[in-house]
């Protein structure tokens, strides 16, 4: 009969440590799989700044790209109204001297 309690409580035990191991290695292979998610979401939440870094970045330079446009017909737009004031200009001189002839030859 002892023998028998014996044997019964042995593998009573047995069967408790190999519950508690499996119960342990559940619970590893969870904490493993939470840590693999959670990095997983911090690789994904990193993509997706570079992305939009990189978004950023494209939009930045597009932005000067444009600004350098509209300053070289900023001053595509400056030489041609300079040249229109230098051709007024001599407009008035060439019209000037011929006043100044006019009332020259009127004199004499």
């Amino acid at each position: 009969m002892l023998v028998f309690l014996l044997s019964i409580m042995h593998i009573s035990l047995f069967m408790l440590f190999h519950l508690m191991s499996m119960m342990l290695l559940f619970l590893f292979i969870l904490f493993y799989l939470l840590s693999m998610m959670i990095l997983f979401l911090f690789t994904v939440f990193f993509l997706l700044s570079m992305m939009i870094l990189f978004l950023f970045t494209v939009f930045f330079l597009l932005s000067m790209m444009l600004l350098f446009l509209f300053t070289v017909f900023f001053l595509l737009s400056m030489m041609l109204m300079v040249r229109k004031f230098i051709f007024l200009f001599m407009q008035f001189l060439s019209l000037s001297l011929y006043i100044y002839r006019f009332i020259l030859n009127g004199v004499q």
